[in-house]
C-alpha cells in the first residue's frame, strides 16, 4: 500500500474515532422538544402518577379503617346485648387495634395493653349506649363490675363511669382518665 493511502486511511481512523468521541461527550440534539419542557412534562407525568399511587395507598388505609370502625361498633353491640363477655370483645380489640397501638397508648399513658383494649371497649360502649337508653344503667353496672373484676388496681376509673364536670384544661376526662 502507498505511504499516502496509509496516511489518509490512518486519517480516517482519527476523524471517526474524534468524531465518536465528541458525540459521547456531547448530549444528542434535541427531540425537538425544548429540554426545559421536556423536563417538566417528564416529571409532572412522575407527579401525577405518584398522587395517583398515594390515592390508592390513602383509600386503602381508609377503607380499613372504616371497617375497623365497623367491626369494633359490632363488638361493642354484642356486648351490649350480652351476647359476647367484655373480656373476649377485649381479645377481638387486640387484633383490630394492632395499627393504631401507638395512638391509643397516647391516649391512656401507662395503661398495660391489655386494659388498655378493655378500656377501647368499653369507650365504644360507651359510644353505643345511646342505641339503647332503656337498660343502659344495667349495661353500665354489668361492664363496670367486668372491667374491676379483671383490672382491680386499675389507677384510672372506670370509662363508663359518669365523669364529673372537667376544669377548664381538662376536657379528656370522659376519656376515664381521673384517679379513682
Amino acid at each position: 500500500m502507498p505511504r499516502f493511502a496509509q496516511g489518509a486511511l490512518a486519517g480516517m481512523v482519527f476523524a471517526a474515532l474524534a468524531l465518536g468521541l465528541v458525540r459521547a461527550i456531547r448530549p444528542p440534539p434535541s427531540s425537538g422538544l425544548n429540554d426545559a419542557k421536556f423536563h417538566r412534562s417528564a416529571t409532572s407525568r412522575e407527579t401525577d402518577r405518584s398522587a395517583k399511587l398515594d390515592s390508592t395507598v390513602h383509600e386503602s388505609v381508609l377503607q380499613d379503617s372504616r371497617r375497623r370502625i365497623e367491626t369494633k361498633n359490632d363488638l361493642a353491640r354484642s356486648v351490649i346485648r350480652g351476647e359476647m363477655t367484655l373480656s373476649a370483645a377485649a381479645t377481638q380489640f387486640d387484633e383490630l387495634n394492632k395499627p393504631v397501638l401507638p395512638h391509643l397508648r397516647r391516649i391512656f399513658p401507662g395503661v398495660a395493653d391489655e386494659e388498655l383494649h378493655y378500656r377501647n371497649v368499653l369507650l365504644y360502649v360507651r359510644g353505643r349506649l345511646a342505641d339503647v337508653p332503656e337498660s343502659r344503667s344495667d349495661v353500665k353496672c354489668r361492664l363496670r363490675a367486668e372491667f374491676y373484676a379483671n383490672f382491680p388496681m386499675s389507677r384510672l376509673s372506670c370509662p363508663l363511669e359518669d365523669p364529673a364536670p372537667s376544669p377548664p384544661g381538662r376536657e379528656l376526662r370522659w376519656l376515664g382518665l381521673t384517679p379513682r
